[in-house]
């Protein structure tokens, strides 16, 4: 069997064969991403190996990883239910640029948020305009500049 660079390094830093290294590790609680992350080894190559030492049946089910092995926090998010994002852009943000940018093809060229951004946030591209439309003459009347 070939050995690798990455396995013959691991073996003379331990100083025992690498199947015994992540034995250890598996034994000792460790995860496989916390395995291979000590071992600094790449998630998928340390798959490989583990499949191809048949070292698989040494790592224990996710509720008995050590607690450092374990995501923090609880269960985490339900299924099913979307995550709140935190908004990219501001509304007003947008509606400058649909203000620059009046006509759909021309803001769809030229600025530098994606078309769908604004329709996703006003529902419709003419729906934001008016918006812009009204957001515009507002502060046209605010300070006192009525045309």
């Amino acid at each position: 069997m070939c050995r690798s660079k990455k396995i013959i390094a691991i073996e003379a830093e331990f100083e025992e064969p690498f199947a015994d290294s992540v034995k250890g590790f598996a034994l000792m609680g460790y995860s496989r991403k916390a395995a291979s992350e000590a071992l600094e080894i790449d998630d998928s190559y340390f798959h490989v190996l583990c499949t191809r030492f048949n070292l698989h049946k040494y790592f224990r089910e996710r509720k008995d990883y050590l607690r450092i092995c374990k995501p923090p926090g609880g269960p985490g998010w339900p299924k099913g239910k979307p995550k709140p994002q935190q908004q990219k852009y501001s509304d007003e943000y947008l509606l400058e640029l649909v203000a620059q940018y009046p006509r759909y093809n021309e803001f769809d060229r030229c600025a530098p948020v994606h078309v769908n951004t604004v329709k996703g946030r006003f529902g419709t591209f003419a729906a934001a305009k008016r918006l812009a439309k009204a957001k515009k003459s507002a502060s046209i009347e605010y300070l006192g500049m009525v045309i």
